[in-house]
């Protein structure tokens, strides 16, 4: 039964907006609490002690590592390996954690090649989604369990309660969700039955923005959520605009995309409320929440995933300050058997994983290896952009991003605000171009709207330079 009410959710979820209008009322006759099912209050339950028993994480993450491994032991991938390693009378119960390690690290290209290969089931039973790929790379393919709702959102519940979430709190979502299609007509759609708020990420011109920060006051939303350059581009129209921020708006929380210090630092100015990150990906082997005392930390939740830092000759990192690959492999997910798998982000570690503290880890500077968070000089160095950017962009431009097709040039691509002219943004470049002196020379570039992606994100930096990451 409970395994039905997680299809359903997720199945209304995913429900065309029309048909939702039809079953809305209907589901919310029940009480919130009920729409979620007891499962859900379950990995509530063990989320919570899993912050301060020890034990009882050691247990979970050895029962569900077992499973793990039988899975895995049934998929043409892992078979040979498994057996090469434990020899032909396999028994799952014979593995502990620390033969997590016997494994070889898994390349992001091994499961683009052949994601049919980590399968233990038939796919026809599973949903099939794809990565929106980066830089250049290829988008993955990927088996999902189609009831995974419910303890998906149970994760992302108690990430968000550490600045006052509670279930039932209205929330703004801004951001490619829930199968809603957008369109320059259509750019959002509010759902009574879950109080949610979509708001299409896709045509932020100043009209549309305007009518959302409406729509936040009319529906009374307690909570925005979304991709960071979608929320900066909002926030930065609000102070513009001089929007006052309703009482009811207690926070914000981002994911999906880097959030810099500088777009923190507009967001919090704009709405006047704390910011949350989480941190996830579309393989669903890993997830963990930002620490609200302590900016850019994200402590890693031991029941949804295992998580490894090593350095680059695969070693464990365990020295505080070092900075590693993370390897992660799945617990929650069950549906692709994925073990020791790089994810192609690093971090710097800030506490190691122990019995003491709950197996939580805790990195700090996420950063993706495929990101593009970086031009690149005339001499070939790196320079982050974050160092680029100026506080005098207020009131100038909506959005803006950075195009290199070459070394030592960069495109400076702007959406202006009303009554700003190339010179006044070549004014605003100045600053710029004297702290990065002959490194860096600039173009200009006004465009009506920045490209999107599928998803509704912004890269920061169109980074064009062939083999760049490398």
């Amino acid at each position: 039964m409970d395994r039905f009410i997680d299809s359903m959710r997720t199945r209304y979820v995913r429900l065309p907006p029309p048909v939702k209008s039809v079953l809305g009322p209907a589901l919310r006759a029940l009480p919130f609490s009920w729409r979620f099912g007891p499962r859900y209050w379950r990995f509530r339950q063990d989320i919570r002690r899993s912050r301060h028993d020890p034990e009882f994480v050691r247990r979970f993450q050895l029962t569900a590592w077992r499973e793990v491994l039988t899975r895995a032991e049934r998929t043409s991938h892992f078979r040979p390996l498994i057996r090469a390693i434990g020899g032909p009378q396999f028994r799952a119960a014979d593995w502990t954690i620390e033969d997590l390690g016997r494994f070889p690290i898994l390349r992001k290209d091994d499961l683009i090649d052949d994601p049919i290969s980590f399968l233990s089931e038939n796919p026809a039973q599973y949903d099939v989604r794809f990565t929106s790929g980066s830089s250049g790379r290829p988008p993955t393919r990927l088996f999902l369990e189609r009831d995974r709702n419910v303890g998906e959102v149970a994760f992302l519940h108690e990430i968000w309660s550490r600045i006052g979430f509670k279930l039932g709190d209205s929330r703004a979502v801004l951001r490619d969700y829930a199968g809603n299609v957008p369109s320059r007509e259509n750019t959002w759609r509010y759902d009574a039955t879950v109080r949610e708020l979509w708001l299409s990420p896709f045509f932020l011109t100043e009209g549309i923005m305007e009518r959302y920060l409406e729509l936040l006051k009319r529906y009374r939303i307690c909570f925005l959520s979304g991709i960071p350059s979608a929320i900066s581009i909002l926030a930065r129209h609000a102070l513009r605009s001089r929007w006052a921020p309703p009482p009811c708006l207690r926070g914000v929380m981002t994911a999906s995309e880097t959030l810099f210090a500088h777009q923190r630092q507009l967001i919090a100015s704009a709405f006047g409320v704390p910011v949350v990150g989480h941190y996830g990906m579309s393989e669903r082997v890993a997830t963990a929440g930002e620490l609200v005392d302590d900016p850019d930390t994200f402590e890693v939740e031991p029941l949804y995933g295992i998580v490894e830092l090593v350095d680059e000759g695969g070693k464990p990192i365990s020295l505080p300050g070092r900075r590693g690959r993370m390897i992660c492999t799945a617990l929650f997910s069950k549906a692709m058997a994925l073990i020791r798998y790089e994810v192609g982000d690093s971090a710097t570690l800030v506490r190691a994983a122990t019995y003491e503290n709950c197996s939580r880890l805790r990195v700090r500077d996420v950063r993706s290896r495929w990101a593009q968070e970086f031009v690149i000089g005339r001499g070939g160095q790196k320079i982050s952009v974050i160092s680029l950017d100026q506080e005098n962009y207020f009131g100038m431009i909506r959005e803006y991003q950075y195009v290199q097709f070459q070394p030592g040039h960069v495109v400076f691509r702007a959406v202006p605000c009303a009554g700003t002219t190339v010179h006044d943004i070549n004014r605003m470049l100045d600053p710029v171009r004297r702290r990065v002196l002959d490194e860096l020379t600039f173009g200009i570039e006004i465009v009506p709207a920045l490209p999107v992606g599928s998803t509704g994100k912004r890269h920061f930096v169109d980074q064009r330079i062939p083999n760049v990451t490398s």
